[in-house]
């Protein structure tokens, strides 16, 4: 399993030296670029990628939840809001898959992968910060 990790405070934005329309240039043509090479992997429906109900990581067992509550809902919101260069990215689509660690600490998972292996984001939200993680492989299995 391979992975990256980058703290975020919530009350700072980042920086970018790009002005917004480089940016938006430069990210079009990266995905032009993708989209004519590749390996030919077939992409990997959702449901044949099957959470556990509990998983245990540093030392905290993270239980699956069926539904997102106002809370959470507005946590994501909050995300997206303060890093919106994430908007619209594809490792955030669709729904997530939610875990819950006690009362207030929440991991959303949105899994993708092809025939050779799962790609993996992760928004961890906890003491009104958010952390993220992404990686290759099993996300559950640390």
């Amino acid at each position: 399993m391979s992975c990256s990790i980058s703290q975020i405070s919530n009350s700072s934005q980042g920086t970018c030296n790009m002005s917004g329309s480089k940016l938006l240039t430069v990210l079009l043509y990266g995905l032009l670029f993708a989209g004519c090479g590749g390996t030919g992997s077939k992409l990997v429906e959702a449901s044949k990628i099957v959470p556990p109900q509990t998983f245990s990581n540093a030392g905290e067992t993270w239980v699956l939840t069926s539904a997102m509550e106002k809370m959470d809902e507005e946590a994501l919101t909050k995300f997206f809001e303060i890093h919106s260069d994430y908007q619209g990215s594809t490792d955030f689509e669709g729904p997530p898959t939610m875990y819950v660690a006690g009362t207030e600490v929440r991991r959303f998972y949105w899994l993708r992968g092809s025939d050779d292996a799962t790609a993996w984001s992760c928004i961890h939200f906890e003491d009104g910060s958010f952390q993220i993680s992404e990686g290759s492989g099993n996300p559950f299995v640390m």
